[in-house]
């Protein structure tokens, strides 16, 4: 019976710290409402969040929304507005590695680029942004802004690849 209980108690443990290695979640974050300029609104901007941990760190973060050309928040891309006429698809992404990592935040951006995504700056965007209170609630100082613009009506999954983990298909 011992030797059962400890064999059952090697397994437990070895699944558990197998497991507990190298996690990846998934949520959302909501930037509620917005101004711009002489106008304000209440509609909601939701990211889609996608975290990559180490043991119980961090590593990587993807934070990820789909711009709409009838948002208010598409009066932030101001001098970049163009890309509401030009792109058929455009996301807002926020990016983050860790400071001990291999990859970096510019990373993601190949992952997009990969499926025919431009990538662009959006500096006024990402000034609107980080002027927003949930930014600074959600304490994102080391995330990195970026946008993607695809002009074709293609929609090819974007599969992010890092390595050590299992590839992700955004939704």
């Amino acid at each position: 019976m011992k030797k059962f209980c400890f064999a059952l108690m090697i397994i437990f443990v070895s699944c558990s710290v197998h497991d507990s290695r190298r996690n990846f979640t998934e949520g959302e974050i909501t930037f509620s409402g917005g101004m711009y300029q002489n106008s304000s609104w209440k509609e909601d901007m939701t990211f889609k969040r996608y975290s990559w941990y180490s043991e119980a760190t961090m590593v990587y973060d993807l934070l990820l929304h789909k711009l709409d050309k009838t948002s208010k928040f598409s009066e932030w891309l101001d001098r970049d507005k163009s890309l509401i006429e030009n792109c058929n698809h455009i996301y807002i992404a926020l990016t983050y590695s860790a400071r001990n990592t291999d990859l970096k935040p510019i990373y993601f951006a190949g992952e997009f680029e990969k499926v025919g995504y431009e990538r662009h700056t959006l500096t006024d965007f990402s000034d609107n942004l980080f002027a927003h209170h949930a930014y600074r609630d959600w304490r994102l100082f080391s995330h990195k802004l970026f946008g993607f613009c695809k002009k074709d009506l293609n929609t090819n999954p974007i599969k992010i690849r890092v390595p050590g983990f299992s590839p992700k298909i955004l939704k």
